[in-house]
């Protein structure tokens, strides 16, 4: 039982990093759900409560981070209301019709027709669809980093 809790919980660390790239994956959920299921199996003596509270703040920041960094991204570019809203909508479609690289080809898409609708020329479109996509990359960066950090304090519990 013990090594199939190992590769359950290595599996899972592996997804939560694969996820940490893929929009639509809770990568950081998933390495979470790894040290639980390992520090359950364990009693929590080797992966403590404490290590698990940490992990849940990282898993909240790293959320909190995945939706900002867009909004910000687009807002530094000039966005309003109607672009970061366009934003969600397009990527919502955009997975709807083509997964991944459809949220992400809609998130920029759905900014700048939105604003387009809302009255902006064409360039300043572009220019926050652009923003969108900076954020969007920013945040994924942000994301990984901290799925990282998350995986080596998973791996120096149980050294």
């Amino acid at each position: 039982m013990h090594v199939f809790v190992i590769i359950v919980t290595a599996l899972l660390m592996l997804a939560g990093l694969a996820g940490a790239v893929l929009p639509v994956i809770p990568g950081p959920a998933l390495v979470l759900a790894g040290a639980l299921l390992y520090g359950w199996y364990g009693d929590f003596a080797v992966i403590t409560w404490t290590a698990l509270a940490v992990l849940a703040v990282l898993t909240g920041l790293s959320f909190v981070l995945d939706y900002a960094a867009s909004i910000i991204g687009a807002r530094a570019f000039g966005s309003g209301r109607w672009g970061i809203i366009g934003s969600c909508i397009g990527a919502c479609a955009g997975f709807v019709v083509a997964n991944v690289a459809g949220a992400v080809i809609g998130m920029i898409a759905g900014a700048c027709l939105f604003e387009l609708a809302r009255g902006r020329d064409l360039r300043s479109s572009l220019k926050i669809g652009c923003g969108t996509l900076v954020g969007f990359l920013a945040g994924t960066v942000g994301k990984v980093l901290l799925t990282l950090a998350m995986i080596v304090i998973v791996v120096l519990q149980l050294v």
